[in-house]
């Protein structure tokens, strides 16, 4: 059995930047579901479940490879952050896809998931019985997720990534769920949810202190116009606003932040920026195979589930990501973007990206430079 109970899926060495007090250990939070600021309190107890990876220990012990290494660079990074080499950045961006997966908020939506799923067969079903699973345990749902963390770690070698610099009064914040993936291409330019790590314009931001923040993001469909050599330093306070914004609706349950007299700012940001948290989780379409020409499937989408006999249908989904009213004015979309149509529900995906499973994605269709995105 595990020496320790209490697991974290937010782990200290994350949160321990942002607290106060002796020795750090205690810190400040906003807390969304109460709407109320709770002072001093212990850093112990926050983002933790008993025995969240299982009795064991073997996958908490797994975890705390990358959790040492992070701390490592990050005590480096906060003395110096111009000084961050390629294997720092490296460093920061898996442990940011790592904290994408390891979520309590990223287990919901997994579970959540299957929930939606299985009332849509058996609204389909017409009363027939079917053996579908109830529900996804926990823990098997914990699993998945660091399974699929280490899967896709090679995902994200050619996002660029770099170290955002906070020279303003204004504070970082974090939260329970605290690495972000987004995408403003898909989102706003394509109109469309259906992205993922490998899609073109992908976006991935953690807050490291209240004044450091790491950022890795598709070079081909994006530039940051401030940036020199790898890091990014910011002078106005809205920047600031609008990286925190991504972790107020990127969030479960709570916001941390460091000094208690930054309260005012983020009782601001609560009020700009909750409206737009997401109720849905996870959007699921199915789609019914049509026929087969020239050894190609062919499918439809459908408005809802209907199980015909001989019929074969598809599921598609994707978590939702967030999207903010103002996207950061740190990345600007480049004139002619380079992506790789797919021809496929996959979409646009990045010219260099490497897909779970393979070596290297074989591009069958060219890359293709695209016109000025609208804004």
């Amino acid at each position: 059995m595990a020496d320790n109970k209490l697991q974290h899926y937010v782990p200290k060495c994350h949160l321990r930047p942002f607290g106060h007090g002796d020795e750090l250990r205690s810190i400040n939070l906003y807390n969304l579901s109460s709407s109320q600021f709770i002072r001093g309190a212990s850093l112990k107890g926050q983002c933790a479940s008993d025995y969240f990876y299982g009795e064991d220990g073997m996958v908490e012990h797994a975890l705390q490879h990358w959790e040492g290494r992070y701390s490592t660079v990050l005590r480096s990074l906060a003395v110096d952050p111009h000084a961050a080499t390629i294997d720092d950045l490296s460093l920061l961006r898996e442990f940011a896809l790592l904290q994408t997966f390891r979520t309590r908020g990223h287990v919901t939506r997994l579970t959540e998931l299957v929930r939606r799923q299985r009332e849509d067969i058996l609204a389909a079903s017409e009363g027939r019985r079917l053996d579908i699973m109830k529900e996804l345990p926990i823990r098997q749902a914990v699993d998945m997720s660091i399974g699929h963390f280490l899967n896709s770690r090679a995902s994200v070698t050619d996002l660029d990534s770099c170290l955002i610099v906070n020279g303003t009064r204004k504070q970082l914040v974090t939260s329970d769920d605290p690495a972000v993936l987004t995408n403003r291409y898909f989102l706003q330019r394509l109109r469309e949810e259906s992205s993922g790590l490998i899609s073109a314009g992908a976006i991935l931001y953690l807050p490291l202190s209240p004044r450091l923040a790491f950022l890795a993001f598709d070079g081909d469909i994006y530039y940051a116009p401030d940036r020199q050599g790898n890091v990014i330093s910011v002078n106005k306070a809205e920047a600031i606003s609008e990286l925190n914004e991504m972790q107020v609706l990127n969030s479960k349950h709570n916001i941390y932040y460091g000094d208690p007299r930054a309260e005012a700012q983020v009782g601001e940001e609560m009020e700009r920026f909750t409206q737009r948290r997401r109720t849905e989780l996870v959007h699921i379409q199915y789609f019914r195979l049509t026929g087969i020409k020239n050894e190609v499937e062919h499918y439809e989408p459908m408005d809802a589930l209907e199980i015909r006999p001989g019929g074969e249908w598809i599921t598609s989904f994707n978590f939702l990501q967030v999207h903010p009213s103002r996207w950061t004015r740190l990345l600007n979309f480049r004139l002619r973007p380079r992506f790789v149509d797919t021809g496929t529900r996959v979409g646009h995906i990045r010219p260099r990206v490497v897909v779970p499973g393979r070596h290297r994605k074989k591009v069958d269709r060219p890359i293709i430079l695209g016109k000025k995105p609208r804004l």
